[in-house]
C-alpha cells in the first residue's frame, strides 16, 4: 500500500483521521483536525477501513479488507495497518486465501499487543463434503507487527462463522470476540436446508488457547441472531450486543451479559414498536462499560 495525501483525488481508499478535543468556552467542545491521510493498494482497488484502535503510545491501528484484482476476481484479503501518531504508515500485514478475507475488529492491550478479528476462508467439510467457507479470525501480532498467534473457528467443522468485533480485559489480558454461527449440518452430519445466525462469544486467553465459547440462538426459531460488539467489564465478565430478527424484515437491540466463567447472566432487547408495514430495524453495533459496570 502507497501513501496519498488527504488533497489526492478522492476514490475509494482505506483512510484514517485523527481528532483532538480542545477546551471550548461554554462548555462545549471544539475538535481540530490533527492529520488525514489515505492509502492505496497496489492494484489501485477498493480498500475498506472496518476499526480503529489506538495504543498507549498514540500509534494507530486500523483493521479492513483490501480488494484483490491480481487474480481476476473482486476477492478480498484482510488487512492491518500500523500509523505513527503523526500518520506515518509504520507498517501493513495482510492475510490472503482463496476467497474473502476481512478484519472487522481491533484492539490493542495495555502492553502494546494487537487483536484483530475477522473471518478468513478456509476448506470445511460438510456431510462428507468440502466447501470453501468464511470462518472466524482472531490474531495477536506485537507492536513490531510480528504475529504471536492465529486461531481460526468453524463451528466445530458444521459450519461458517465470523468474528465481528474484540476485546482486551486489562486486568489479566484474556481477549473476548463476537460474531455470528451458521451450523449448516446437523448431529447426523447432513446439511440443514435453511440454517440460521447464532451470536458467537468466545474468551481467549493470552497464550491463545480458548477458555470458553458460547452460542445465543434466537428464541424465534428459524431467524437470525449476530453479534456486533463486545466489551469487558472489571469483574471480567462479557457483553454482547448486536440484534435478533423477531420477524423476517424487522429486528431488536440484543444485549446480552456472560459472567467470566460464560455462565448467562441476563440477556435484555430494545425494539421499537411495529406499527406498519414498513421494516423497523433497531441494531446494536458496539458496547462499552464504565468504572462503575454500567454498560
Amino acid at each position: 500500500m502507497t501513501s496519498r495525501s488527504s488533497s489526492a483525488k478522492p476514490s475509494a481508499r482505506l483512510a484514517v483521521a485523527l481528532l483532538v478535543a480542545c477546551a471550548a468556552s461554554a462548555g462545549a467542545a471544539e475538535y481540530d483536525q490533527l492529520w488525514a491521510v489515505s492509502y492505496d493498494n497496489s492494484a489501485h482497488s477498493t480498500d475498506i477501513a472496518h476499526s480503529v484502535a489506538l495504543d498507549a503510545a498514540g500509534n494507530v491501528y486500523v483493521a479492513g479488507s483490501v480488494t484483490r484484482t491480481d487474480t481476476g476476481t473482486d476477492n478480498t484479503d484482510l488487512v492491518l495497518a500500523k500509523f505513527s501518531s503523526a500518520g506515518e504508515l509504520l507498517w501493513v500485514r495482510a492475510v490472503s486465501t482463496t476467497l474473502n478475507d476481512d478484519a472487522w475488529g481491533v484492539a490493542v492491550s495495555p502492553q502494546g499487543d494487537i487483536y484483530v478479528a475477522g473471518s478468513v476462508t478456509l476448506a470445511v467439510p460438510l456431510a462428507g463434503t468440502p466447501y470453501e467457507v468464511p470462518v472466524g479470525y482472531l490474531s495477536k501480532y506485537r507492536g513490531d507487527g510480528t504475529v504471536v498467534w492465529t486461531l481460526t473457528f468453524d463451528g466445530d467443522g458444521s459450519g461458517r462463522s465470523v468474528l465481528f468485533a474484540v476485546a482486551v480485559d486489562p486486568f489479566d489480558g484474556s481477549v473476548a470476540a463476537a460474531g455470528a454461527e451458521v451450523r449448516q449440518v446437523d448431529a447426523n452430519q447432513r446439511l440443514i436446508p435453511s440454517p440460521q445466525d447464532d451470536i458467537l462469544t468466545m474468551k481467549i486467553a493470552p497464550d491463545g488457547h480458548l477458555l470458553w465459547r458460547r452460542t445465543y440462538d434466537n428464541p424465534a426459531a428459524g431467524l437470525n441472531a449476530i453479534g456486533y460488539g463486545v466489551a469487558i467489564d472489571r469483574s471480567h465478565n462479557v457483553i454482547v450486543t448486536g440484534y435478533q430478527e423477531v420477524t423476517a424484515a424487522n429486528t431488536d437491540i440484543v444485549l446480552i451479559k456472560y459472567g467470566a466463567d460464560s455462565t448467562p447472566l441476563w440477556v435484555a432487547t430494545y425494539g421499537r414498536e411495529i406499527t406498519n408495514t414498513d421494516a423497523t430495524i433497531d441494531v446494536g453495533w458496539g458496547v462499552a462499560v464504565d468504572e462503575s459496570g454500567s454498560i
